[in-house]
């Protein structure tokens, strides 16, 4: 229980040292003391890690070194043994020579020149690899002649056996474990069937291409250094291995071997004659395994001198980290204390105050997050200060809108039906036009109005300049039926038709075509007002945009301004106008709205 106690108390102890460090140690040297000892640790855990893990690190380098190399001798290997199947391939397609041995002969002067073509054949075949020992054929036609070399008579009972062993191939064709020729020569063969195809597609013989084992031994010599490799045939035989001794022995009761020919390919250690040694294999396409035998030894040989090496390393990182951490818990100290002293004066009020510290890591984020703050506020508040006097504006524009309107329709109204009285039609018509055309435009309460609605406010509007214009202006209107009831700001398009009577008519006779479109593109609502006139340059459209101070593209831009902006305010920032215009072309003034909406 004392104890219990004692111990309770000396950790109060020390969390009370903690605790007291970490609030009043100066930030420097909590910064270089933590870092460093984080840092050390961090390099004393992988020196240890490396040193424990070094061997499985080594081996795990080998295996994948050894896999590589079992890949690219295997590759090697079917590459060399293609050749000789496409020669069989070669064969197995030759109409005359399967033919000549297919067909029954009375004479034996007939069956004589037979013979001579087909040895022929086969002779011309052993031109494109000078290393195949014998090509031969074994056949059923008994009619045939038969010279022991190039031309066997079949065995009924060998026969069937090699079917059955070539059936059991995915390919078709069979290539044997080493074994000894007539010449006492190690060789290795391949057994292809030939077909009789124009009688029911019988087996007219078998073809056998015989090759020296030491054409797949080459391919081992280079690779054998510190390593043992065996080349098997499916039914466990040597066919070639670094060791030629064993070259023709059966290995698959050797327990390493019965592991390597339960999958088709892997790796694992085992004790090889008393050595640790990794195993690696893998199987080729025609079921032979290769097989690396490499010992343990051998790779760890350079364990030591590499161990040594890394505690090297560890101590001299050690040694110049403390050297390091000073010096940079100096320089983050510097720009921290530069960003409180910005922080203090934002605090005193002055929003104005930047602080000049480069650099991406969190200090210079910090400061750039810093003066974009600054920058808001003080944005801010210059905007605040706007809005209220625009809120004034407005106010002021809301009385003079209450007002004027209604004067301005009693007098239109009494212009009509003095018009009327006088006898003049057209002057009554157009102060109609007039009074629906400012009855729209400054009615109050009716924001929202839709499309049809803009569409014959539009017609007033054109109806208006026609007394102007006449025929020099053509309007026409290209809409979507399903958007007609689609709800938008009240003058929309409006004032986009009005800029094009104002700026795009030509100067000469021609006539101005004006052309309104809208119709849904995806997700949106497209409406577009384009026309054939005297269009812009690109330095016009950017002024417009931008909001230029120029009088006249001012007074050019400030409708396509104005709509954009009550656009963008009441749908959203991704939506609004766009302009395309080339001079003495046209413009496209182009609206883009949601199609799903929530006015």
């Amino acid at each position: 229980m004392k104890k219990l106690i004692k111990f309770r108390k000396v950790l109060c102890k020390i969390r009370g040292l903690i605790k007291h460090w970490e609030e009043n140690t100066k930030i420097k040297k909590k910064l270089a003391v933590s870092y460093f000892a984080l840092v050390s640790i961090a390099v004393l855990s992988i020196a240890f890690l490396s040193y424990v893990r070094i061997n499985t690190v080594l081996l795990e380098l080998a295996k994948e070194d050894a896999r590589y190399s079992v890949l690219q001798l295997e590759e090697n290997i079917k590459n060399r043994l293609g050749l000789y199947e496409e020669i069989s391939r070669s064969v197995f397609f030759n109409k005359e020579l399967i033919d000549l041995i297919t067909k029954r002969y009375r004479r034996r002067l007939e069956a004589y020149d037979a013979f001579v073509k087909g040895r022929t054949i086969l002779d011309t075949l052993k031109v494109v690899d000078s290393n195949i020992s014998r090509i031969s054929v074994q056949l059923f036609n008994d009619s045939f002649l038969f010279d022991g070399e190039y031309f066997i008579l079949a065995d009924e009972e060998t026969m069937a056996s090699l079917f059955h062993e070539i059936m059991q191939t995915d390919t078709g064709k069979l290539w044997t474990s080493t074994y000894k020729n007539w010449k006492k020569e190690d060789v290795i063969a391949l057994h292809t069937l030939l077909y009789e195809f124009k009688r029911g597609f019988h087996i007219a013989g078998i073809l056998q291409i015989e090759i020296p084992q030491k054409i797949i031994h080459e391919y081992i010599e280079a690779e054998s250094n510190n390593k043992d490799i065996y080349i098997l045939h499916s039914n466990g035989h040597v066919i070639t291995a670094s060791d030629k001794t064993i070259i023709g022995d059966n290995l698959v009761n050797l327990p390493y071997i019965k592991r390597v020919f339960e999958n088709d390919s892997g790796e694992f250690v085992f004790n090889v004659n008393g050595h640790e040694s990794l195993i690696v294999y893998n199987t080729m396409y025609n079921q032979w395994k290769i097989v690396y035998v490499i010992p343990l030894k051998n790779l760890m040989k350079d364990t030591s001198k590499l161990n040594y090496f890394i505690l090297m390393i560890c101590l001299m990182t050690i040694a110049g980290l403390w050297v390091l951490t000073r010096l940079l818990a100096g320089k983050l100290t510097q720009r921290l204390n530069l960003l409180a002293e910005g922080v203090r004066k934002v605090g005193e009020g002055n929003y104005k105050n930047k602080i000049n510290l480069t650099g991406s890591d969190e200090v210079g984020q910090l400061a750039l997050l810093y003066n974009q703050m600054t920058e808001k506020l003080e944005y801010m508040f210059e905007e605040v200060y706007e809005a209220n006097i625009k809120r004034k504006q407005a106010e002021l524009w809301a009385l003079q809108a209450q007002i004027n309107p209604h004067f301005l329709y009693n007098s239109l109204s009494s212009l009509g039906w003095l018009a009327l009285k006088r006898g003049v039609p057209e002057l009554r018509d157009a102060a109609i036009d007039l009074a629906k055309f400012y009855r729209f435009s400054l009615s109050r309460g009716t924001d929202i109005i839709t499309l049809h609605q803009e569409i014959e406010h539009i017609k007033t509007y054109v109806r208006i300049q026609r007394m102007r214009f006449g025929d020099k202006v053509y309007v026409s209107y290209n809409i979507e039926e399903c958007l007609y009831n689609y709800k938008i700001l009240k003058l929309t398009l409006q004032p986009l038709v009005e800029n094009c009577y104002n700026h795009a008519i030509r100067e000469d006779e021609s006539v101005l075509n004006i052309e309104i479109k809208g119709y849904i593109e995806g997700n949106h609502v497209v409406l577009e007002v384009i026309d054939d006139g005297i269009g812009m340059n690109e330095e016009e459209i950017i002024s417009i945009l931008n909001g230029s101070r120029n009088k006249h593209e001012s007074q050019r831009g400030y409708g396509i301004m104005n709509v954009d902006e009550r656009i963008k305010l009441h749908f959203g920032p991704e939506y609004g106008i766009s302009l395309n215009s080339m001079p003495g072309v046209g413009t496209i003034v182009r609206i883009l709205l949601p199609l799903q909406q929530d006015v």
